[in-house]
């Protein structure tokens, strides 16, 4: 949540420095405090008080990455975690060098600015993740790609390993999973390193959809907000009337 003390009306020229990784990977960056702060619990943390990085307005981040952490900062700044799109499907925009590299780790680098974001106690970046992680998936998805399997399952192991059961990108990944997997011999064996558990909530999600499209196809659509944080979620069926699962989470109605 922002914190109004620091709201832009109030903007100074304070900045501070952030250093993040280590050796030759090590990259400084020096936003303003008001910015940082307004968003970030961690920064607020340790920028206030007593504490050592408030004094020598120095933060060390030596176990991230600096190209995860330029995103956040774009975030931070731009609103947005948007990256530049080359044409080629797994491209991946090097802020720092300003060259766009072919990654083949998509996953692995959104699922660390996720973290990352989650880290920083920053609900808006946090969503800003999920805005491009949905975005992704919604584009393999609908390319029907057979090659994403492998660093999906690890993306998908990391966040059920570290996010509590109704955590909203869960959500995400099933519902996308569910709506975006073709229904057919063999597909869904691409999964079967995947935690147990999620690929339960994907039978159970699959399900749902096939009664509330039953139903009334316009209830089984979600929209992004559905998976955000800081965003009121759209008015949901009635979980009795459709005996709708996990699809729709019983702690949110």
């Amino acid at each position: 949540m922002t914190d109004k003390k620091y709201m832009l009306p109030s903007l100074s020229d304070t900045i501070f420095t952030v250093v993040v990784g280590t050796g030759d990977a090590t990259k400084s960056f020096v936003p303003h405090e008001d910015i940082a702060c307004a968003r970030s619990g961690f920064f607020r943390a340790c920028l206030s008080g007593d504490w050592k990085e408030s004094i020598d307005a120095w933060v060390e981040l030596p176990v991230d990455d600096p190209e995860v952490f330029q995103l956040y900062t774009q975030s931070l700044y731009a609103s947005n975690m948007h990256q530049a799109d080359s044409g080629h499907p797994n491209a991946i925009y090097n802020s720092i060098s300003k060259t766009v590299v072919i990654n083949r780790m998509r996953y692995r680098f959104l699922t660390k600015l996720y973290f990352l974001s989650d880290k920083m106690v920053d609900v808006q970046a946090k969503d800003h993740a999920v805005e491009v992680i949905s975005e992704l998936l919604s584009r393999d998805f609908i390319k029907r790609s057979e090659n994403f399997s492998k660093e999906l399952v690890e993306m998908i192991t990391t966040v059920w390993v570290n996010t509590p059961v109704d955590a909203p990108i869960r959500r995400l990944i099933v519902d996308s999973v569910a709506r975006g997997v073709p229904l057919r011999p063999g597909h869904f064996t691409q999964f079967s390193d995947a935690p147990p558990d999620f690929l339960v909530s994907v039978i159970e999600a699959l399900g749902d959809l096939m009664r509330l499209d039953k139903a009334d196809p316009s209830l089984s659509t979600l929209g992004l907000g559905d998976y955000m944080q800081s965003v009121t979620p759209q008015a949901k069926p009635d979980p009795q009337k459709y005996r709708s699962c996990r699809i729709y989470s019983s702690s949110r109605f």
